[in-house]
């Protein structure tokens, strides 16, 4: 074995005294990994040769047992040079920008501002939104409703403030993450299901005891949601002539807002559904269950009434999601082609 290093795409990081995690970059994959195995990943970071190497870890391993080891990692994908497996997805194709656990922590300013806007942000500006209706500007909420034209303006406005709320949706995610000291590998975009999105790799989050942080982790893309929800409103309410651009704004985010607290897609809903049951795999499973016999026998015996019934409903709702969602686009075009 000649020179050995890590890849540049292995991010390490000790969450607890108990607890470490792996991530690599190229294909997207977390891991849990033990103490000793952390320890020594830590000795690889810089090029050396494999007798350097085996110096500074010869009281944690035997030579034989740390060539086995560099062979399980090389296979991995985890040094520089070897060959990541990749599997690629046409309905989910990311791209890293950047790692932002290299550059915030805990005290970083930047995180302390954002925890404060999510969990203080929501409340006040919605009541800002509601105590705006009473300074309007105008008389009726209808005429200024009404007055709301499309135009390609305001759709290109739309466009752009998308993946303005998107990107600030990701970095709620990171940010509530990273206050609460679990590491947020990389932030960046996606096509998913062939729309333009951003994601912010919170899969740390199951190092999580707490359940109740980690679906405030999961909810902070909602809060920056209900801040622009509210903002939005002050600025109808305020600047009646900017009605044209304040109406798809404030839809577009309760829109937003829906998608992710319902479990049609593998988005924030869901994933909050995932915690509140201790179940990482609740469509898959449910999916089974549905037509899967003795998968549904399994179930009913080790799950409650309510828990079975959840999945039930998972099952038909993950089933029907997809195909209703081609009808309805098909329904849609249809009339273009009969007139």
């Amino acid at each position: 074995m000649a020179s050995i290093a890590l890849g540049k795409n292995i991010f390490l990081k000790q969450i607890t005294d108990e607890n470490f995690f792996l991530f690599n970059s190229i294909n997207k994959k977390s891991y849990e990994i033990g103490k000793n195995e952390f320890e020594t990943l830590q000795t690889m970071k810089e090029e050396q040769s494999f007798e350097d190497l085996y110096y500074k870890n010869r009281s944690r391993m035997t030579r034989e047992q740390l060539t086995e080891f560099c062979k399980e990692v090389d296979k991995l994908g985890f040094l520089k040079g070897s060959k990541t497996e990749k599997q690629f997805k046409l309905t989910l194709i990311k791209l890293g920008l950047f790692n932002p656990s290299l550059y915030f922590t805990q005290e970083s300013g930047f995180i302390k501002f954002m925890y404060f806007l999510l969990t203080k942000g929501p409340v006040i500006a919605l009541l800002m939104g509601i105590l705006s209706f009473f300074f309007a500007r105008t008389d009726g909420i209808l005429n200024r409703i009404s007055a709301f034209q499309i135009s390609t303006g305001n759709v290109v406005f739309s466009l752009l403030m998308t993946f303005l709320v998107v990107m600030v949706h990701e970095l709620g995610h990171m940010s509530m993450a990273i206050h609460y000291g679990v590491p947020v590998p990389e932030v960046g975009v996606m096509l998913y299901w062939f729309a333009p999105c951003a994601y912010a790799d919170v899969s740390a989050t199951h190092f999580m005891n707490d359940k109740g942080k980690k679906i405030q982790v999961l909810l902070a893309g909602v809060y920056t949601h209900i801040i622009w929800v509210g903002l939005g409103l002050v600025t109808f309410n305020m600047l009646p002539s900017l009605v044209d651009y304040t109406i798809p704004f404030i839809v577009m985010n309760l829109g937003l807002i829906f998608l992710n607290v319902t479990f049609y897609l593998k988005l924030d809903g869901y994933y909050i559904l995932t915690s509140i049951f201790d179940e990482p795999l609740l469509r898959e499973h449910s999916m089974a269950m549905l037509v899967n016999k003795s998968v549904r026998e399994q179930l009913k015996q080790k799950a409650n009434y309510s828990e079975f019934l959840l999945y039930c409903v998972i099952a038909f709702v993950s089933f029907i999601y997809i195909p209703s969602l081609v009808m309805s686009g098909i329904l849609r075009v249809i009339p273009m082609f009969i007139r």
